[in-house]
C-alpha cells in the first residue's frame, strides 16, 4: 500500500518530532526515520538552522567513515507554557529539548466566573513578563491549552469559564509579536506523551484517552500537525467522596471504539488524579 503524500510542513514536524525524541540524530538515520533523501533533508535542514529550530555539532563519527554531524534541537530556544485545569492555572518556561527553567502555579477560584479566570491569567502573565525580563529571554512561543476548548469556536468552552479573546489581548499587549497558539487540553496531553515519551506503544492512526474530570479524546496520527489533531468528547466523570468513581457516561463518537463492559474497573483513580491511556481505533 503506496503512503500519503506528506506537506512540507508535515515532514518539517516529522523530523522536529524524531530530534525531540532521540535527543540528538546524524543526518543518514534522520533521513531513513523520515522517509527522506538525504538532499531533501539537508535543504529544510537549512531552513531549520535559518530559522533557529535546530543546530548541527561536529560530534565522532559512530563508525568509520560515518558522519560527524549531529543535529539536535536548539536549547537556546525558549518556549513558554500555560495550563488551565479545574484547579489551577500553571505557567511555564522551557526549552525545545525539554528542560525546564521557570514555573509558577496559581490555585483557580472555588466557584471560577469568566473575571475571576481572566484576573488570574493577567496575574499569570505579568509572572512571566516579569521573569523574561528580568532574566532577557526571548520567548519564540507561547502555547496555551483550555479544557473544553472547541476546535472551531474559541468561545465555546463548557468546562472552565475562559475568555479566550481576552487572554489572547492580553498576550498581544504584553507580549508583542511573539507568536501565540491555544489548544485544546487533550491535545496538548497527546502531544506530549506521543512526542515525549521514549517508548510510546503505538504507531499509525490510534485514538489516545484522557481521563479527568471528564473523558475525552483526540485521533493521533503520523506524521502529526498540531491542527489536525481532532479532540472529541466521550463522556463525563462524576466523582463521589475520596475520589472514586461514582459513575461515568460514554457517549457515541464518528469512529467505532471498542470499550471493555467494566472500564472503570481499570482505573486507578485516588484524589480525583487524572490518569491517561492510550486506545487503539
Amino acid at each position: 500500500m503506496s503512503e500519503q503524500p506528506r506537506s512540507r510542513r508535515q515532514t518539517r514536524a516529522a523530523i522536529l518530532g524524531h530530534l525531540l525524541q532521540s535527543g540528538g540524530m546524524f543526518r543518514p538515520p534522520l533521513a531513513k526515520a523520515v522517509r527522506l533523501s538525504e538532499a531533501s533533508l539537508s535543504r529544510i535542514l537549512f531552513d531549520l538552522k535559518a530559522e533557529g529550530l535546530i543546530e548541527e555539532m561536529r560530534r565522532p563519527a559512530p563508525y568509520v567513515g560515518g558522519p560527524t554531524g549531529l543535529v539536535s534541537l536548539d536549547n537556546a530556544v525558549a518556549l513558554a507554557a500555560i495550563e488551565l485545569t479545574a484547579q489551577r492555572l500553571s505557567v511555564g518556561v522551557g526549552g525545545l529539548s525539554g528542560e525546564l527553567h521557570y514555573t509558577e502555579r496559581l490555585p483557580l477560584p472555588k466557584a471560577p466566573t469568566l473575571e475571576s479566570v481572566g484576573r488570574l491569567f493577567h496575574d499569570a502573565l505579568q509572572l512571566l513578563q516579569d521573569w523574561t525580563r528580568r532574566r532577557r529571554v526571548q520567548l519564540s512561543q507561547i502555547g496555551i491549552s483550555v479544557p473544553g476548548l472547541g476546535r472551531l469556536s474559541e468561545l465555546a468552552n463548557p468546562i472552565i469559564p475562559c475568555d479566550v479573546r481576552l487572554v489572547r489581548g492580553m498576550l498581544g499587549d504584553m507580549f508583542t509579536g511573539v507568536p501565540v497558539e491555544f489548544t485544546n487540553s487533550v491535545v496538548a496531553h497527546a502531544t506530549f506523551h506521543r512526542r515525549g515519551t521514549e517508548d510510546y506503544p503505538f504507531t499509525g492512526p490510534h485514538l489516545f484517552v484522557f481521563v479527568g474530570q471528564g473523558v475525552a479524546g483526540a485521533w493521533m496520527d503520523d506524521p502529526i500537525e498540531a491542527d489536525a489533531l481532532l479532540p472529541v468528547e466521550l463522556g463525563h466523570m462524576v466523582f463521589g467522596d475520596g475520589g472514586r468513581l461514582a459513575a461515568a457516561a460514554i457517549v457515541a463518537v464518528s469512529r467505532p471504539i471498542r470499550l471493555f463492559r467494566h472500564w472503570p474497573d481499570f482505573l486507578v483513580l485516588a484524589s480525583r488524579n487524572c490518569c491517561n491511556s492510550a486506545t487503539r481505533g
